[in-house]
């Protein structure tokens, strides 16, 4: 941007503005600014929806072959690239205060409530068991039938009012800036084995 304003300067657009943009976030900004950065606005968009980036990659999970459901996941020599097999649901946890626990990834069809679930961290070899909770709240919903969206899109305001009420109901140890506790996003029993299994199936080839 300092490039950029000299060279605007320069060739007489003095009145040109500078907008910087690319995950910026409120750690960013201060250093822009303490840097004496020549800019005009920030283009904020997603550090207002997301606290940190998340890239999305279509990868195919299920297919059917010849009237036959089958799973399928992407396979890499790095765990945090590995996808998840089969239909996926994300079932949310929370406690008798209506406070948000943990979201558990797990195989729609073989999900079943009961009393407590074991959940797998999705890269590192550990496991915690909850029991804590009141109720379970699925969360997706389908977007797309046959090619065509299947949704009335929410206004702006809709979703500015569903975001503030999700956080309301996150414990603050989640929302401060300096150390924030991580929220739980864990594979289930069903879909951690079958991915499992699919990856040792591999390797033994």
């Amino acid at each position: 941007s300092k490039v950029a304003r000299k060279e605007l300067d320069n060739a007489g657009l003095r009145d040109a503005t500078i907008c910087l943009s690319n995950d910026i976030d409120e750690d960013i900004i201060e250093q822009l600014l303490r840097d004496n950065t020549p800019v005009d606005s920030f283009g904020i968009g997603t550090k207002m929806v997301v606290p940190s980036t998340t890239g999305c990659v279509y990868k195919l999970s299920r297919i059917n072959e010849n009237g036959k459901w089958s799973d399928k996941m992407k396979i890499s020599s790095s765990i945090e690239k590995l996808t998840l097999p089969g239909t996926n649901q994300v079932y949310r946890l929370i406690d008798k205060n209506n406070m948000y626990i943990a979201d558990l990834i797990e195989l729609e069809e073989s999900f079943k409530e009961k009393d407590s679930y074991l959940l797998h961290h999705p890269v590192k070899d550990e496991s915690v068991r909850i029991k804590n909770y009141s109720k379970i709240q699925p969360m997706l919903k389908k977007k797309i039938e046959n090619g065509k969206p299947c949704y009335e899109p929410l206004s702006l305001n809709s979703i500015q009012s569903y975001r503030e009420n999700n956080l309301s109901h996150l414990d603050e140890s989640y929302k401060r800036l300096l150390n924030p506790h991580n929220y739980k996003v864990s594979l289930g029993e069903n879909v951690f084995k079958i991915r499992k299994d699919i990856l040792s199936s591999y390797l033994n080839k």
